[in-house]
């Protein structure tokens, strides 16, 4: 019996995972929708995808698994169309967002809890669009986070873990608000920080620009779509918030740690952070 795996979006983390998908499983049947009807083409053309969708033919009812790979709020968008009837009880739903706390609640108001386990492949590329994709950007990353509705079965997030073990990554089972508060720490507020710093060395520079052209290539820049962070950090920004009041507290500290020459402790901060990973 084939099993047959849907995608709704197929950028850059859609063509990602269905590319794993087809390495470690290419008897799978791989369909997808998508507007960007160029990257469809494309993916068929390269053995991807099985069966491109269009508007007149959306076979969600046939899916297995069913990948929401479009920015969280065209996924909520979507939901109204994938009742239980329409995508069967056995099928498992899921996305790929950055946040959980705003599909998880769409996902309760629309009765589909039975079905749907949150998904978070942690790869980060400043590349958007499907050309990009590649396997590797799931194989490689360090784990793929899943956050379970309240009422999946025991049995669906075992079948959905083994398929995400398969494609070479690590799955972590978290609650949508760890996954949240997680992601607010080591990438959402890191990235609106650095982007703060930019901007500020920018209203302090000289006319000679000397800060600008002496300044690094900006390490964080996990994703150039400013639309798209800028719904992430509104999103998430509870948790973002409680951790910049943290973020804050240890600047007035560390500045008056500086102004009092304390050399002791601004030696200890150096050298209780980790080391950067390899």
């Amino acid at each position: 019996m084939s099993v047959n795996i849907g995608f709704i979006g197929f950028g850059l983390t859609g063509g990602s995972i269905a590319k794993a998908i087809h390495a470690a499983h290419p008897e799978y049947l791989i369909s997808a929708y998508d507007l960007q009807k160029e990257s469809l083409i494309l993916a068929q053309q390269e053995g991807i995808l099985d069966t491109v969708w269009d508007e007149n033919n959306l076979r969600f009812d046939q899916c297995d698994f069913l990948f929401l790979c479009a920015p969280t709020e065209c996924n909520c968008a979507y939901l109204k169309y994938l009742r239980e009837d329409i995508i069967g009880t056995d099928c498992i739903l899921t996305d790929v967002g950055n946040t959980k706390a705003t599909i998880h609640r769409e996902i309760d108001r629309v009765s589909l809890t039975a079905n749907f386990i949150g998904g978070h492949p942690l790869f980060y590329k400043a590349l958007s669009g499907y050309s990009h994709s590649m396997p590797d950007f799931i194989c490689q990353a360090p784990y793929y986070i899943l956050t379970p509705s309240e009422d999946v079965s025991f049995h669906k997030l075992s079948v959905f873990t083994e398929l995400i073990s398969s494609l070479g990554t690590v799955p972590l089972v978290l609650t949508p608000q760890e996954h949240d508060y997680t992601l607010a720490g080591i990438s959402h507020l890191p990235h609106l920080l650095e982007s703060a710093y930019v901007a500020m060395l920018q209203r302090l520079d000289t006319k000679e620009h000397r800060l600008r052209n002496l300044m690094p290539r900006r390490p964080l820049s996990f994703d150039g779509n400013s639309s798209s962070w800028q719904q992430t950090c509104m999103e998430n920004a509870p948790y973002i918030s409680n951790i910049l009041d943290e973020y804050i507290r240890s600047l007035i500290q560390l500045r008056c740690q500086l102004d009092q020459q304390d050399e002791r402790s601004v030696f200890q901060l150096f050298e209780q952070s980790p080391p950067p990973l390899p």
